[in-house]
């Protein structure tokens, strides 16, 4: 379907059918990694939202290139998407966000923030998302790779982005989104998987595409709401193209640099998502 049309069908399909049904009164954040099925979900939950009134006053969501163009223009040089400016500034946009009374739904790259749970944990929870890091990792090279601009844009060939830094840093991903600091040198350090570890557990809910409707049960019984979660943001090289690019010795690489995100996750997996009913607010 023509992305355009898709998100008209969307827009008319989740208005209507809010005049219908009450919107989601409890107030949510969801923290968007990238790469793991964000898009569809942030679509999802917006769904829950969305009024007759085009405005959409109650939703709140993070511009991540203008974000990163503020903290450059600050700081007057180039900066990566986790310089401790740009994650300082995702931070205060987010309270900024909260503090808003009017706002029901906050979405976008931001990295979960203690200072921000610590202060509203009362009124918002927090979601978030997460996938098989090595396929996480694999499908962001892919995307930054071969979208036409953007944020995080590379032009390395695999080879070259596994032996940078910004392949490391891809596979760090969930330390540095979820440990709630804004200034660390090493995300992959015991400390830091300890810190996320006990973070994911302030989560009202934690998901993982491997187990989606696992997570779609979860929301229902905790939200009273079925999430109709579609197809969006599709990578621009098909799985086959990956798939004859990436050698065995690469993937041993990649999984290598996931280290701390594959503990991370199996962790999520085993205690919040398939081995527990029960989730923190």
């Amino acid at each position: 379907m023509n992305s355009l049309v898709q998100n008209i069908s969307f827009e008319l399909s989740a208005r209507t059918r809010n005049l219908i049904q009450p919107t989601l009164k409890q107030k949510l954040i969801y923290i968007h990694i990238p790469k793991c099925g964000g898009v569809s979900l942030s679509k999802a939950l917006k769904a829950c939202y969305v009024t007759i009134n085009i405005r959409d006053s109650n939703l709140y969501k993070l511009n991540s290139e203008a974000c990163q163009k503020v903290a450059q223009t600050l700081e007057e040089k180039p900066l990566t998407v986790f310089d401790p400016t740009v994650i300082k500034l995702r931070q205060e946009l987010l309270l900024y966000g909260m503090s808003q009374p009017n706002v029901n739904y906050i979405s976008g790259h931001f990295l979960f923030s203690n200072i921000a749970h610590e202060a509203f944990h009362d009124q918002y929870q927090f979601i978030t998302m997460l996938r098989d890091p090595v396929k996480r990792w694999i499908s962001e090279y892919f995307y930054n790779r071969y979208k036409s601009y953007g944020n995080a844009k590379t032009d390395l060939d695999i080879e070259a982005y596994i032996n940078s830094e910004a392949g490391r840093s891809s596979g760090q991903v969930y330390s540095r989104f979820l440990c709630g600091l804004t200034d660390v040198e090493d995300y992959s350090s015991a400390d830091i998987i300890d810190s996320t570890k006990k973070n994911l557990h302030k989560f009202s809910l934690v998901g993982c595409i491997e187990h989606l409707d696992r997570f779609l049960e979860q929301f229902s019984q905790k939200f009273g709401r079925q999430l109709k979660v579609g197809q969006w943001n599709r990578n621009p090289k098909s799985k086959s193209y990956q798939k004859s690019v990436i050698t065995d010795d690469m993937i041993d690489h990649i999984r290598e640099l996931c280290r701390s995100d594959l503990e991370i996750y199996n962790y999520a997996v085993d205690n919040l998502i398939v081995g527990s009913n029960s989730m923190g607010k």
